[in-house]
């Protein structure tokens, strides 16, 4: 070792200390994890339905009913209440009849929510919280000139809002069944895309 160099200044050393803290607080936050898990049930959600579109007033007369999918999980706050995250994705098609021409609409959202039951083993909740959507079209959006184009491809994404009642019933202590109707507002700038997911789905516990 030469002369002035301690121990400590060795790279060797160094990344020794380095790889044993890093080491230490993944087992500190596994551990917490794995209790978190041990204390709470997640619940997790499965639902298909339909979305209506509402707003712009083209959006609602040139396109038609989409099919939705999601899936999402719940963290539980307490017997009540409870965070939600999910991920649901929307195709509205076109209206062709007349001989229009026009490209369907894709539209993808992730949200967090808080939920509010009414009652537990059966009854109606609430449900509202923000998210994120992207909206896309393989042609020009008439609504939505702004929107921005990457190749043949037309997009858009902002910052949503989404809220509405739905009813939960237990099927047994690890199933239950629920239908769902939202109002997602798109905050698109200089006009807000609406639109009315009809949900029907499973939660597992």
């Amino acid at each position: 070792m030469s002369a002035g160099r301690t121990l400590v200044d060795s790279p060797m050393l160094n990344l020794f200390f380095k790889w044993f803290t890093c080491c230490f607080f993944a087992v500190v936050i596994l551990s917490d994890v794995c209790t978190a898990f041990e204390r709470h049930s997640y619940s997790y959600y499965l639902n298909s339905g339909l979305s209506i579109p509402i707003s712009p007033t083209d959006f609602s007369k040139h396109w038609d009913i989409s099919p939705n999918f999601g899936f999402g999980i719940g963290y539980p706050l307490a017997p009540s209440y409870s965070i939600v995250c999910s991920f649901n994705y929307n195709r509205f098609p076109y209206d062709r009849s007349g001989g229009a021409e026009g490209a369907d609409i894709t539209l993808l959202s992730i949200s967090a929510c808080f939920k509010a039951n009414f009652q537990k083993r059966a009854g109606f909740y609430l449900s509202a919280g923000f998210g994120y959507f992207r909206l896309t079209s393989d042609d020009y959006i008439e609504y939505h000139p702004w929107a921005q184009r990457a190749g043949d491809l037309i997009y858009e994404s902002d910052l949503a809002l989404f809220i509405g009642p739905g009813f939960e019933k237990e099927i047994s202590k690890r199933l239950s069944v629920f239908a769902e109707l939202n109002e997602v507002i798109c905050f698109s700038s200089p006009q807000s895309t609406e639109y009315m997911p009809i949900k029907i789905g499973l939660i597992i516990r």
